[in-house]
């Protein structure tokens, strides 16, 4: 964001080059990405799960949807019905075509919190197929049965029907844990 501040500075007139061009500094690249002594195992997620139910039962599915398919917050939140291939038995599908994060109303060309995008860290247009196993298929169906969807396709809606915030959904899991 500093650097795109600087780079406008520069098609401004202020500045002559962007300082932070001259910066040699990478990330260091991680030997595993994810530490499998931080992952919880499935009797632990299953009794976590259990206690959403009891903070928001119409978040469980949601949750089910970080752990079984390995979504990130923001790509569930803007899954759809119509990004889901559900059969009646066995492994079904998603479609993934697009995230929805929260970047405030100051930074999206809408005013709104939430702004649709591609997906992190690939070129647009790309779409992710992901695996789903059988119990996220009977997740996904049971909430469907129950609860339905938004007006327009989303699964997982705010307390007031709107966009899902991670306000919301951080203090289900706060509670439930």
């Amino acid at each position: 964001m500093f650097h795109g501040a600087l780079g406008y500075a520069v098609e401004l007139g202020p500045l002559a080059a962007n300082p932070a061009d001259r910066v040699q500094w990478r990330a260091p690249t991680a030997a595993v990405s994810v530490n499998p002594s931080t992952i919880a195992s499935p009797a632990q997620i299953r009794a976590i799960l259990a206690q959403v139910v009891y903070v928001r039962p119409d978040l469980v599915t949601f949750f089910g949807c970080l752990y079984y398919a390995a979504l990130r917050p923001d790509e569930a939140v803007a899954l759809r019905r119509g990004d889901l291939i559900l059969p009646a038995h066995g492994r079904g599908k998603m479609i993934l075509t697009a995230a929805c994060p929260r970047t405030g109303t100051a930074w999206t060309s809408t005013g709104r919190p939430h702004e649709a995008r591609g997906l992190k860290h690939r070129p647009g247009g790309t779409i992710r197929v992901v695996p789903i196993p059988p119990v996220l298929v009977a997740m996904l169906r049971s909430h469907l049965r129950e609860s339905g969807t938004a007006p327009d396709g989303r699964l997982f809606r705010g307390a007031r029907g709107g966009m899902l915030s991670e306000s919301v959904y951080g203090r289900a899991w706060h509670a439930a844990r």
